[in-house]
């Protein structure tokens, strides 16, 4: 009798399952990818040995630049405390970098110039935020400085 229970639930929740794809096919649920971090006014954009006490970088010019493009695919500024967010409903493509082009002098005049940051961007994973939203989240792999960052 409990094996006819469970092969019973098994089925319905294939059946529902099953039913739930075949809605999402056809609404087409809204996807959204999202590149979220903070920039702190460091050599390398991370906390420093300050911990805490390390100044974050507002206003700074954040862009995802993929290889053999001349315009960065998309662009945003961070706010006051440093974090940042670039949404696209669009799949982010596997050769873009995060570059920040804003000279580092712009939040500490001891800092470099010219030049600026970039990193690799890595998937954290994927989350659903009520009904049937998908948010595909990336984030900065870690900075690094860049002299000749034109």
């Amino acid at each position: 009798m409990a094996l006819k229970f469970t092969v019973n639930v098994l089925v319905l929740l294939s059946v529902t399952l099953m039913a739930a794809s075949s809605v999402e096919a056809q609404l087409g649920y809204p996807v959204s990818y999202d590149i979220t971090g903070k920039l702190y006014c460091t050599l390398n954009g991370s906390i420093g040995t300050n911990g805490t006490a390390t100044p974050v970088f507002p206003g700074a010019l954040v862009q995802v630049v993929c290889v053999n493009t001349t315009n960065p695919l998309l662009t945003g500024t961070t706010l006051a405390d440093g974090r940042f967010t670039l949404q696209t409903p669009n799949p982010i493509p596997p050769n873009c970098t995060l570059v920040v082009p804003t000279p580092l002098s712009t939040c500490n005049s001891s800092l470099p110039a010219t030049g600026g940051l970039i990193s690799a961007l890595r998937s954290v994973g994927s989350i659903f935020i009520r009904l049937y939203a998908k948010h595909y989240v990336y984030i900065p792999e870690g900075f690094s400085y860049v002299p000749d960052l034109p």
